[in-house]
């Protein structure tokens, strides 16, 4: 391949008529999509772009506005690159052929030595002198003087891939559009909720990004809420790697992204498939249906920041007001076949949570929640928890802290038992009716609102609380149906009580 000796600052120069506008979307999972829109020079037909974008696999896409696209290639050219020196080895190539006096390094002493400079890199120097060529290496250098002072700049050359658009048409002025999903910039979602007022919460999203992909400059940021599908983002195009072909087409058949369980992975693409193809094909014509939210994903409103390649900055997303309620929840211990008994003579752990409803237009989706109040004009703060995705309308729970004034203990006691009632696999099981006690006492100065909860594998009776009995679908092999009881009460500062209820389970002998 012929090569060329360019600057690659100049190949952009050269080849861009206009800065790229660029518009990202950044997905929580290290993935962003980039639109670019920019102005190309291609007055010989071709146009050059200095990078390679680090594309995934079918991602890449290239549009050119009044033209077509033929062909997209890479090529490999030479790149000079000029900066200051920063040490004897940088200077030594612009101090060639000229007179020099080195003083150098021979074990404790030093030798001055004078001569004619013939080559010198980061190792070795060799100097002309009066007796002959000596030759030392460049570490035994302690000062070089020249009679006139030495160019600081140093120049190095190396190769670098660029990317070449080869145009239908020739064009002195091409507009350009790029597309391509990298790896890299991502976006992690933080919320504060301040809890100050004490029925409405003030929300604020932020977003956190790091940026280790590419430089950004003016570049609108869409940050995005859903669960994206990009099947091969673990693969970079082949445009934007140096792999061989036995590289590529065996990261192509890996099992990458648990996306597939089975045999059969994202390889199959080279083989036709009409695994996902609709059985009723002869049921009229097919229509699209695009939803106002961008089908299953929400984007957050534009805007516009710069960042560079490997930096890291917090961006303001929404702030909302919502309503909440505090509730005090607990989960009683779990009674099954092989563990009946639930007696809890120690508290047991009652969280304190908010519940909060969100009353705007638009999503909260999943993110690390720190919740604080104001007090003599200084935040205090309460704790953190995880905010999940929650649509507008919807409520959502925030937990709080364990909470010492609400106690909560349980005691179980047979009341009857029916002996071998039934015999299964070899097993006798006795059928047992249960009474079991709620200990609660409320330590709060103000009315509290108690949500408890528990796992029974049996038949719920009767309980002088109101409660929710909900059947739950099991495949254990034993008799009793599993159970999902709930109950909901208020509890007055300081008031104690005590909740009696009692249900039946088979337990094996």
């Amino acid at each position: 391949m012929k090569k060329s000796l360019l600057l690659v600052g100049l190949v952009l120069a050269l080849a861009t008529r206009s800065v790229a506008q660029t518009q990202v979307a950044l997905f929580k999972n290290g993935t962003s999509f980039y639109s670019k829109n920019l102005t190309l020079e291609a007055k010989q037909g071709f146009a050059q772009l200095p990078q390679v974008p680090r594309a995934t696999f079918g991602t890449f896409w290239v549009g050119a506005e009044g033209n077509a696209v033929r062909r997209l290639a890479t090529e490999k050219v030479a790149r000079v690159q000029k900066r200051a020196a920063t040490g004897l080895a940088d200077l030594l190539p612009n101090l060639l052929g000229q007179k020099v006096s080195l003083v150098v390094a021979l074990g404790e002493d030093t030798q001055t030595l004078e001569g004619t400079l013939l080559a010198g890199n980061a190792a070795l120097l060799s100097l002309r002198t009066a007796q002959g060529v000596v030759s030392l290496p460049l570490g035994q250098v302690l000062m070089c003087t020249s009679a006139e002072a030495p160019n600081y700049q140093h120049t190095t050359t190396d190769s670098a891939h660029v990317l070449r658009i080869d145009f239908a048409n020739p064009a002195a002025s091409q507009p350009v559009s790029l597309a391509y999903l990298q790896n890299g910039l991502s976006w992690v979602p933080t919320y504060r909720l301040d809890l100050t007022d004490p029925q409405t919460a003030s929300v604020a999203l932020f977003a956190e990004v790091l940026n280790d992909a590419e430089g950004l400059e003016n570049a609108q940021l869409n940050f995005v809420v859903g669960v994206p599908n990009f099947a091969y983002s673990y693969l970079a195009s082949p445009l934007a790697q140096g792999n061989t072909v036995e590289m590529f087409i065996n990261q192509l058949n890996r099992n990458s992204n648990n996306y597939y369980s089975g045999r059969m992975g994202r390889a199959d693409i080279t083989r036709q498939s009409m695994a996902n193809l609709a059985a009723d094909l002869d049921d009229g014509d097919a229509t699209t249906t695009v939803a106002g939210e961008t089908e299953d994903l929400y984007f957050y409103p534009a805007q516009k920041a710069s960042l560079p390649k490997g930096g890291r900055a917090f961006f303001p997303i929404l702030t909302a007001k919502s309503p909440y309620e505090h509730v005090y929840e607990v989960s009683l211990p779990a009674a099954n076949e092989s563990s009946p008994r639930a007696d809890q003579a120690e508290p047991l752990p009652v969280w304190h949570s908010i519940s909060l409803q969100n009353t705007s237009s638009q999503p909260w989706t999943t993110g690390a929640a720190f919740l604080s109040r104001q007090q003599n004009g200084h935040s205090l703060p309460l704790g953190q928890d995880k905010l999940t995705y929650t649509p507008p309308g919807a409520k959502v729970k925030v937990r709080l802290t364990t909470s010492p004034n609400v106690v909560v203990k349980t005691e179980e006691t047979e009341t009857t038992r029916k002996e071998a009632g039934k015999l299964r696999d070899g097993y006798f099981y006795d059928l047992v009716t249960v009474e079991a006690k709620i200990q609660l006492r409320s330590y709060k100065s103000e009315p509290i609102k108690l949500v408890m909860d528990r796992y029974v594998e049996g038949e719920p009776l009767r309980s002088d609380l109101a409660w929710k009995t909900d059947k739950l679908v099991s495949r254990q092999t034993g008799y009793s149906l599993p159970h999902r009881l709930g109950w909901e009460t208020e509890l007055k500062p300081g008031e104690a009580r005590t909740v009696t209820y009692s249900y039946q389970m088979y337990v094996r002998r």
